[in-house]
């Protein structure tokens, strides 16, 4: 099973996959979207077609390592993912994700996996 990351921002989400034996991240694409529903379902066509085992969510703190108001949103989403997709969701710190990539020139699919990297080097 491959694990799926998630940068979540305003209208957009970044997506990045891993390869089956979760050790290398890979950025995927950036989904736009107008509603909960379309997130849901774009959602549920990917779990489907890469078989994914489980979803990591950046974790957007402060520096100082507090919550802001994009960490309130961002948990209202993980509500909404755990409402409606039966996956385990874990939250991964991502504070330092969004200046990496737009330091190689990336997007928040780069975000996404720089996210994911981190989880999987983590978790091995």
């Amino acid at each position: 099973m491959r694990i799926l990351a998630l940068d979540h921002g305003g209208r957009y989400i970044g997506v990045a996959i891993s390869d089956p034996e979760k050790t290398i991240a890979f950025p995927r694409e950036v989904f736009e979207y107008k509603n909960e529903n379309e997130i849901i379902e774009y959602l549920k066509k990917i779990i489907s077609q890469e078989k994914i085992g489980e979803i990591v969510v950046g974790w957007p703190l402060s520096m100082g390592g507090n919550e802001t108001e994009q960490t309130r949103k961002t948990n209202t989403f993980i509500e909404l993912l755990e409402a409606n997709l039966s996956l385990s969701i874990k939250k991964m710190d991502e504070r330092w994700t969004t200046a990496q990539a737009k330091r190689s020139d990336g997007d928040h699919s780069v975000a996404a996996q720089i996210i994911l990297q981190t989880y999987l080097d983590m978790i091995k």
